[in-house]
């Protein structure tokens, strides 16, 4: 992945002008989280773990983003139901 490889911008600005809905936004988020854009990435994370995708990816990143806030009990809602539904709590850019 670009991010990875320190092309961090270039992912984004790639992911920004052709990211998909769903899937294509997740990525987005996790670029933006892995680039410490918290507020940003919460604010996509959010919109799918709300929507009709039912993400669980982004319920876990949601839950980051919040209990890096210091919103333990919001987040902790988040996390129980990313990891009940997949079975796990899908790790953040760094975990």
């Amino acid at each position: 992945m670009l991010v990875e490889i320190g092309r961090g911008q270039e992912a984004e600005d790639l992911l920004r002008t052709g990211a998909e809905r769903g899937t294509g936004e997740f990525h987005l988020a996790w670029v933006l989280e892995s680039r410490g854009q918290y507020a940003e990435a919460e604010e996509i994370y959010r919109a799918l773990a709300e929507s009709d995708f039912q993400s669980y990816d982004a319920m876990a990143g949601l839950a980051r983003m919040l209990e890096r806030r210091g919103e333990a009990e919001e987040a902790k809602g988040w996390r129980e139901d990313s990891s009940a539904r997949a079975g796990m709590v899908p790790p953040g850019p760094f975990d």
